[in-house]
């Protein structure tokens, strides 16, 4: 059973389900994907550092 938790016309934000796995392993699967996983909050920093 899908829950819509938040759907757009381009984006549903729902729960994960075990049917997602598939999906979900394809994203860890691209390089880029890793990247973009920030797991520390931003922090400001110096023009000269950025």
């Amino acid at each position: 059973m899908t829950v819509k938790l938040l759907q757009g016309e381009r984006v549903r934000l729902a729960a994960h389900e075990k049917d997602d796995n598939p999906i979900i392993r394809r994203w860890y699967d691209d390089p880029e994907f890793p990247h973009l996983l920030e797991y520390f909050p931003a922090r400001p920093q110096r023009l000269e550092a950025v």
